[in-house]
């Protein structure tokens, strides 16, 4: 647990259980966002035949799972040991699922097609080792999805005050000093030789979320609180 904020991994083991309880207030907006998510990364991140797919991160699994509903291998890692419990639960016999820090797993070099690190980068004191870890396990020319939350006013007042304050996600789960500009990860990712791809904002559809007791998000061209982005490995490392 060295460097990682010790009450997120007890808040996911707390409420593991819930990862897929479509009524639970710990996870119903992870769920929903998701959902938006999982259509892009199948749009933009995932080979078209069946490859091989990294979760870095993957919780209890919201988004391994339907991509091995598309016919990928996925191996999902995540430092919460109940989290992956639920993960394999839902799994049922597919996929790979493995307690350890995402940091330095032990996966092989340049072994998968796609990369996923969706909702943890702004949970780490500093993203550089798992971004080297993610382009250690890519192919050359593989593909990593990043989502995560910008570092503005704005995403504070959305994330933390409302978003927590309002019972949308559980108190506790986000540290507004551990967000990270686009900028900042842009330029990190093509220090140690990724391509950009794609960088694109979410929106919260504010009526949606307070009639629907869940946030609600859909792509948007600003980035003010979260947005996701996909990267291309290249063939030397920069």
């Amino acid at each position: 647990m060295s460097n990682l904020r010790k009450n997120n991994l007890e808040l996911y083991n707390q409420h593991a259980a819930d990862w897929w309880n479509s009524e639970s207030r710990a996870f119903r907006s992870l769920q929903n966002i998701n959902q938006s998510r999982f259509e892009n990364i199948k749009r933009f991140c995932l080979p078209n035949n069946p490859g091989m797919v990294a979760d870095l991160g993957c919780g209890g699994g919201l988004l391994a799972i339907p991509i091995l509903d598309l016919g990928h291998q996925v191996t999902g890692v995540d430092l919460s040991a109940a989290s992956i419990a639920a993960a394999q639960n839902m799994a049922k016999n597919r996929g790979t699922f493995l307690v350890g820090d995402i940091r330095q797993t032990k996966l092989p070099s340049a072994y998968f097609d796609s990369v996923l690190l969706s909702d943890i980068l702004e949970h780490l004191p500093d993203i550089i080792p798992a971004l080297e870890e993610a382009y250690r396990i890519l192919k050359p020319a593989g593909r990593m999805y990043v989502s995560t939350l910008n570092k503005t006013f704005i995403s504070y007042v959305a994330a933390i005050l409302l978003g927590e304050g309002l019972g949308y996600v559980p108190r506790g789960t986000h540290d507004w000093k551990l967000f990270i500009t686009p900028s900042r990860l842009i330029a990190e990712s093509q220090a140690m030789g990724f391509k950009l791809n794609i960088a694109q904002g979410e929106q919260v559809e504010i009526g949606k979320t307070l009639f629907g007791g869940k946030i609600f998000v859909r792509n948007s061209p600003h980035m003010l609180v979260s947005y996701w982005t996909v990267f291309e490995k290249g063939t030397t490392h920069a």
